[in-house]
């Protein structure tokens, strides 16, 4: 594994709170911006035409913009935190290394000692 690569699983957490702070704040500052010109340009205060054509063309482009944050929620919803992607990368290595596959003769023999003598207290019960 690269120093990159560490840098980047170790920082995946980092990484997840700094999309969803920024996912919270483009859609408050965005409902934000539609609410002030909601009130500017509300046909019931003002009834100009050509303000409340602007408010509704304005409204068109922001849900353009929504997109941002619901982006980014679902890359926070599936960006594996740093734990998983440790694993990820991690535990395919140490299952396929053959030296950790097989195990040692004694624990066999021990493990199945231990399995007779429960099946013999369970058949004695």
């Amino acid at each position: 594994m690269n120093m990159w690569l560490m840098y980047l699983v170790l920082m995946l957490d980092n990484f997840i709170g700094a999309f969803l702070t920024a996912a919270i704040i483009i859609a408050l500052l965005l409902g934000i911006i539609r609410f002030v010109r909601f009130v500017k340009y509300d046909d019931r205060w003002h009834k100009e035409e050509e303000d409340f054509k602007a408010y509704k063309k304005f409204c068109k482009e922001l849900r353009k913009w929504w997109v941002i944050p619901i982006i980014l929620f679902i890359t926070c919803t599936f960006m594996p935190s740093t734990h998983t992607a440790a694993a990820l990368y991690v535990l395919p290595k140490i299952i396929a290394n053959k030296q950790v596959r097989k195990m040692p003769d004694k624990l066999v023999t021990l493990a199945n000692s231990w399995m007779d003598e429960q099946i013999k207290s369970i058949k004695t019960k």
